[in-house]
């Protein structure tokens, strides 16, 4: 092989790499874009439980990974935070049943 075609297929070569590198990482990125939309939906779906006017208790909530801790546990009053993604600051909820 001539060098002039050597270094084409070299060339070649490097660019397919980069193509394929290219296409894995986009392919990373989907799938961290949809985990995000999914962590999403799921804060979204706690925030309209947390807000709604019904009374619900902490089993209402949709099973997720989000830090929710109970700081006063009572037979009648339930209080807990949930922390967002994309905020520092917890939202606080108190909630009373009535028997």
């Amino acid at each position: 092989m001539s060098a002039p075609r050597y270094q084409r297929k070299l060339l070649e070569d490097r660019i397919a790499r980069l193509l394929m590198e290219q296409e894995k990482s986009r392919s990373e990125k989907d799938k961290l874009l949809a985990q995000i939309h999914e962590q999403n939906m799921k804060l979204y779906h706690m925030q309209q439980v947390l807000e709604s006017s019904e009374s619900h208790t902490l089993e209402d909530l949709p099973d997720s990974t989000y830090p929710v801790t109970v700081e006063q546990p009572y037979d009648q009053v339930a209080r807990f935070s949930a922390y967002s993604l994309d905020q520092d600051e917890p939202i606080s909820v108190t909630t009373i049943t009535t028997c």
